[in-house]
């Protein structure tokens, strides 16, 4: 019966050790983990007439901006467009980290852009956010 039994102490040593070790190496690795690269945010963006009032009823255009490097083998995200409101803000979610440009455009053609950066994470692990504010001329209200 001894014999049977010579096994069991190796065994419990072994799950012993790697239960005890196991989750010290899990522990570790959960600090340095990086955010995940498919994080998303959002883009608030407000539009303002030349009096610095809030222009409502204005499309907004999202987009990549163009590269002259970039290379011709990548494709880029289609543009997200949307209508200001009453307080002339209008708010793109879902939006990966990077560099966009911002279009607004007035009935009757006139527009504006503008540059907006949407960083890679947010303050204390929230979803990152940015605000960009596009000031319309006098000639394009």
């Amino acid at each position: 019966m001894l014999r049977k039994l010579k096994w069991i102490a190796p065994a419990m040593a072994l799950a012993i050790f790697a239960l005890f070790f196991g989750r010290s190496l899990r522990a570790d690795d959960a600090s340095t983990t990086q955010p995940s690269a498919a994080a998303t945010g959002s883009i608030a963006v407000t539009v303002l007439d030349s009096s610095g009032k809030p222009a409502a009823g204005v499309r907004v255009r999202l987009a990549v901006p163009h590269s002259r490097s970039a290379d011709s083998s990548t494709t880029r995200p289609a543009p997200l467009t949307g209508t200001t409101d009453d307080n002339g803000s209008y708010t793109f979610t879902g939006v990966a980290p990077g560099n966009y440009s911002v279009a607004a455009q007035v009935k009757g053609g006139g527009h504006a852009r503008a540059r907006v950066t949407l960083a890679a994470q947010g303050e204390n692990g929230a979803a990152p956010t940015a605000t960009v504010t596009v000031n319309l001329p006098a000639a394009q209200q």
